[in-house]
């Protein structure tokens, strides 16, 4: 900061000094010369104030990038033998799981047979292919299916939606793919089938690994195919919970099935049974 400071004393010691040596026209002269002073010190003042930089103002740290937890997407295939029936029997159940950028389809198999813990303290013990019966007598969602299947594993619970077929719509779906390639063998739908038929009724497990090895090659024929997820479902279900909308919404969150592997497990009949640890 530039400051001027002019006393009364010297500018008289000044002009006394002046006028001795000077003529009548110095005391004019002395005012113009302090008057130009002060005409460029002020100016010079105001603009050191005015303009004086300021250090800039810090842009504010970068906000932490956060990842977005995945959302695991369930859906529950259910097969029936035939959907128009009056009374469908429930063949077989499958929890699919998958996320939108983890390239892999879990294929979780749940066998008709599989004793399930009362739903209610009400209610008693019951096999899962007893509760689709009652939920099929009121003609509604599998509400009690899908409650009992969280009663037998946390992992199956949380259904986002339901795809539910029956024989037709398997039979029709395998035959747009073609034969398919399965254990060893390449054959069409009706074969499929009837291997499975040979099988005996009280062979659960067997049964069930059956099913489950065979839709895990379905979910391969569909991938060379270059069918994706969507299609698929839409080709197999015929009806959707809780509308056909919301379930081609979740549909349409899985990966590519083409670039994308299936891991198959399987629930034990009775789940609630802990196995003897081999010797």
């Amino acid at each position: 900061m530039i400051v001027v400071r002019i006393s009364l004393e010297s500018l008289r010691h000044n002009c006394s000094v002046v006028v001795r040596n000077s003529n009548s026209k110095t005391p004019v002269l002395i005012m113009a010369l302090i008057m130009a002073a002060i005409g460029i010190a002020v100016p010079l003042c105001l603009s050191h104030l005015i303009f004086k930089p300021h250090p800039p103002t810090p842009a504010p740290p970068a906000p932490t990038p956060t990842r977005v937890p995945f959302t695991i997407i369930s859906v529950l295939l259910i097969g029936a033998d035939s959907l128009e029936a009056r009374q469908p029997n429930l063949e077989s159940a499958t929890v699919v799981k998958y996320q939108t950028e983890v390239y892999n389809y879990f294929l979780i198999g749940v066998s008709p047979d599989t004793i399930t813990c009362p739903i209610t303290s009400t209610q008693p013990t019951k096999k899962l292919r007893e509760w689709y019966a009652e939920d099929a007598r009121h003609y509604r969602q599998s509400v009690l299916t899908q409650a009992a299947l969280e009663k037998i594993s946390p992992q199956l619970g949380g259904i986002s939606t339901e795809v539910d077929f029956d024989r037709q719509k398997l039979l029709e779906t395998m035959g747009l793919l073609g034969p398919v390639s399965c254990m060893g063998q390449t054959q069409t739908g009706e074969q499929w089938l009837s291997r499975f038929d040979s099988l005996p009724a009280a062979a659960a497990e067997q049964r069930l690994h059956f099913q489950g090895t065979l839709l895990e090659c379905i979910f391969l024929a569909a991938k060379t195919q270059n069918w994706d997820f969507p299609k698929l479902m839409n080709q197999l279900g015929r009806r959707f919970y809780p509308t056909h909308d919301h379930a081609t919404l979740t549909f349409e969150a899985a990966p590519p099935l083409s670039q994308s592997e299936t891991t198959l497990n399987y629930i034990p009949l009775d789940p609630f049974v802990t196995p003897t640890p081999e010797p």
